[in-house]
Protein backbone atom coordinates (compact mmCIF):
# COMPACT_ATOMS: atom_id res chain seq x y z
CA UNK A 1 0.00 0.00 0.00
CA UNK A 2 1.60 3.29 -0.79
CA UNK A 3 1.61 6.29 1.98
CA UNK A 4 2.09 9.41 -0.10
CA UNK A 5 4.13 11.14 2.21
CA UNK A 6 3.71 14.58 1.99
CA UNK A 7 -0.56 14.74 1.16
CA UNK A 8 -1.87 12.64 4.53
CA UNK A 9 1.11 13.90 6.91
CA UNK A 10 0.32 17.15 8.59
CA UNK A 11 3.76 19.27 7.99
CA UNK A 12 4.89 21.58 11.66
CA UNK A 13 4.17 24.91 11.76
CA UNK A 14 5.42 27.73 13.47
CA UNK A 15 8.57 27.14 12.57
CA UNK A 16 9.97 29.88 10.64
CA UNK A 17 9.35 33.37 12.21
CA UNK A 18 9.39 36.71 10.47
CA UNK A 19 12.56 38.45 12.27
CA UNK A 20 11.46 41.86 13.33
CA UNK A 21 15.02 43.60 14.36
CA UNK A 22 17.01 42.76 11.38
CA UNK A 23 20.70 43.87 11.29
CA UNK A 24 21.56 46.66 9.06
CA UNK A 25 23.14 45.25 5.70
CA UNK A 26 26.39 46.68 5.23
CA UNK A 27 27.84 47.94 2.18
CA UNK A 28 30.77 45.89 1.94
CA UNK A 29 33.92 45.83 -0.79
CA UNK A 30 36.54 42.94 -1.20
CA UNK A 31 40.16 44.32 -1.57
CA UNK A 32 43.24 42.15 -2.45
CA UNK A 33 46.14 42.04 -0.97
CA UNK A 34 49.90 40.86 -0.89
CA UNK A 35 52.83 40.07 1.49
CA UNK A 36 55.75 39.41 -0.64
CA UNK A 37 58.22 37.49 1.49
CA UNK A 38 61.32 39.55 0.68
CA UNK A 39 59.80 42.45 2.70
CA UNK A 40 59.55 40.53 5.53
CA UNK A 41 61.96 38.91 8.38
CA UNK A 42 62.12 34.93 8.29
CA UNK A 43 60.03 35.02 11.73
CA UNK A 44 57.55 37.65 10.55
CA UNK A 45 56.85 35.54 7.58
CA UNK A 46 56.66 32.35 9.33
CA UNK A 47 53.87 34.18 11.39
CA UNK A 48 51.81 35.70 8.37
CA UNK A 49 51.78 32.11 6.73
CA UNK A 50 50.70 30.92 10.20
CA UNK A 51 48.29 33.88 11.03
CA UNK A 52 47.75 36.29 8.01
CA UNK A 53 44.62 37.41 9.81
CA UNK A 54 45.54 38.77 13.07
CA UNK A 55 48.87 40.43 11.26
CA UNK A 56 46.53 42.37 9.02
CA UNK A 57 44.54 43.57 12.29
CA UNK A 58 47.37 44.80 13.60
CA UNK A 59 48.02 46.63 10.57
CA UNK A 60 44.38 48.24 9.95
CA UNK A 61 44.22 49.09 13.47
CA UNK A 62 40.98 50.74 14.43
CA UNK A 63 39.30 49.92 10.32
CA UNK A 64 36.98 47.69 10.55
CA UNK A 65 37.16 44.43 8.95
CA UNK A 66 33.90 41.90 7.70
CA UNK A 67 35.82 38.94 6.47
CA UNK A 68 38.78 37.77 5.27
CA UNK A 69 39.74 34.61 2.88
CA UNK A 70 41.36 32.48 0.50
CA UNK A 71 44.93 33.31 2.28
CA UNK A 72 47.28 31.01 -0.12
CA UNK A 73 51.05 31.37 -0.63
CA UNK A 74 52.12 31.57 -4.43
CA UNK A 75 55.20 31.85 -6.31
CA UNK A 76 56.03 32.80 -9.59
CA UNK A 77 58.95 33.55 -11.67
CA UNK A 78 59.68 37.08 -12.60
CA UNK A 79 61.01 38.29 -15.75
CA UNK A 80 64.73 37.02 -14.66
CA UNK A 81 63.59 33.93 -13.88
CA UNK A 82 63.97 34.19 -10.68
CA UNK A 83 60.94 33.35 -7.82
CA UNK A 84 58.72 35.47 -5.94
CA UNK A 85 56.88 34.36 -3.15
CA UNK A 86 54.22 35.72 -1.74
CA UNK A 87 51.00 34.95 0.56
CA UNK A 88 47.53 36.44 -1.56
CA UNK A 89 44.42 37.24 0.35
CA UNK A 90 41.27 38.82 -0.19
CA UNK A 91 39.29 41.35 3.05
CA UNK A 92 35.94 42.69 2.57
CA UNK A 93 36.02 46.06 3.82
CA UNK A 94 33.47 49.06 4.62
CA UNK A 95 33.11 50.72 1.07
CA UNK A 96 33.46 53.84 3.30
CA UNK A 97 36.54 52.72 4.25
CA UNK A 98 38.04 51.67 1.13
CA UNK A 99 40.12 54.42 0.54
CA UNK A 100 41.75 54.43 3.86
CA UNK A 101 42.82 50.99 3.36
CA UNK A 102 44.18 51.95 -0.32
CA UNK A 103 46.05 54.87 1.69
CA UNK A 104 47.77 52.10 3.77
CA UNK A 105 48.96 49.97 1.12
CA UNK A 106 53.03 49.54 1.33
CA UNK A 107 52.98 50.25 4.61
CA UNK A 108 54.72 46.93 7.06
CA UNK A 109 55.04 45.05 3.25
CA UNK A 110 51.32 44.87 3.11
CA UNK A 111 50.10 46.03 -0.18
CA UNK A 112 45.92 46.08 -0.61
CA UNK A 113 44.25 46.76 -4.16
CA UNK A 114 41.02 46.60 -5.04
CA UNK A 115 39.63 43.55 -7.51
CA UNK A 116 39.98 44.10 -11.19
CA UNK A 117 36.62 44.34 -11.85
CA UNK A 118 35.51 46.72 -9.28
CA UNK A 119 38.01 49.65 -10.85
CA UNK A 120 36.59 51.35 -13.79
CA UNK A 121 39.88 52.61 -14.39
CA UNK A 122 42.95 51.06 -14.03
CA UNK A 123 45.01 53.36 -11.49
CA UNK A 124 48.18 54.72 -13.09
CA UNK A 125 51.43 53.72 -11.09
CA UNK A 126 54.53 55.11 -11.33
CA UNK A 127 56.92 51.72 -11.21
CA UNK A 128 60.57 52.50 -9.35
CA UNK A 129 63.48 50.92 -11.32
CA UNK A 130 64.94 48.36 -8.43
CA UNK A 131 68.57 48.10 -10.01
CA UNK A 132 70.06 46.09 -8.19
CA UNK A 133 69.40 47.72 -4.54
CA UNK A 134 68.87 45.75 -1.36
CA UNK A 135 65.24 45.29 -1.99
CA UNK A 136 64.44 46.06 2.02
CA UNK A 137 66.16 50.01 0.90
CA UNK A 138 64.09 49.73 -2.22
CA UNK A 139 60.64 49.61 -0.68
CA UNK A 140 61.61 51.95 1.91
CA UNK A 141 62.72 54.86 -0.89
CA UNK A 142 59.99 54.19 -2.66
CA UNK A 143 57.44 54.57 0.42
CA UNK A 144 59.15 57.66 1.61
CA UNK A 145 58.31 58.94 -2.34
CA UNK A 146 54.92 57.72 -1.78
CA UNK A 147 54.41 59.40 1.36
CA UNK A 148 55.96 63.04 0.64
CA UNK A 149 53.23 62.70 -2.59
CA UNK A 150 50.72 62.00 -0.40
CA UNK A 151 50.36 58.56 -2.46
CA UNK A 152 50.14 54.88 -1.28
CA UNK A 153 52.08 51.77 -2.87
CA UNK A 154 51.18 49.47 -5.45
CA UNK A 155 51.90 45.65 -6.19
CA UNK A 156 52.23 43.89 -9.54
CA UNK A 157 53.88 40.29 -9.38
CA UNK A 158 56.62 38.68 -11.85
CA UNK A 159 57.89 42.58 -13.00
CA UNK A 160 60.94 43.02 -11.06
CA UNK A 161 60.13 46.71 -10.06
CA UNK A 162 57.46 45.80 -7.58
CA UNK A 163 56.28 48.43 -5.48
CA UNK A 164 54.84 51.43 -7.51
CA UNK A 165 53.38 54.58 -6.69
CA UNK A 166 49.92 55.51 -6.92
CA UNK A 167 49.50 58.28 -9.07
CA UNK A 168 47.08 61.13 -8.57
CA UNK A 169 44.44 62.50 -11.08
CA UNK A 170 46.74 63.81 -14.35
CA UNK A 171 49.77 63.05 -13.40
CA UNK A 172 51.98 61.11 -16.11
CA UNK A 173 53.63 57.87 -15.92
CA UNK A 174 57.37 57.60 -16.51
CA UNK A 175 57.70 54.45 -18.43
CA UNK A 176 60.86 52.35 -18.12
CA UNK A 177 61.95 50.29 -20.95
CA UNK A 178 64.43 47.51 -21.12
CA UNK A 179 66.50 46.49 -23.84
CA UNK A 180 68.46 43.13 -24.04
CA UNK A 181 70.53 42.11 -26.89
CA UNK A 182 73.60 40.81 -28.59
CA UNK A 183 75.63 41.58 -31.39
CA UNK A 184 77.79 38.90 -33.13
CA UNK A 185 80.50 40.99 -35.55
CA UNK A 186 81.41 38.62 -38.71
CA UNK A 187 84.24 39.34 -40.66
CA UNK A 188 85.60 37.48 -43.76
Amino acid sequence: MWLGFGKDVALPTGLVRVVKDEPARRDLQPLRVFIPKILVSEEGWKTMRVHPVSTLDVWTGRLQVRSSSGWTKNKVKNWKSEAEIFLLGHRKVEKSDVDQFLQLSGRQALFADKLAKDQKVRPKVGWKEKSSRNPLVYHLEVLKEAADSGSALAFRVGGGNFPGVRLHGGAMVQVIWRASCSFELVCG
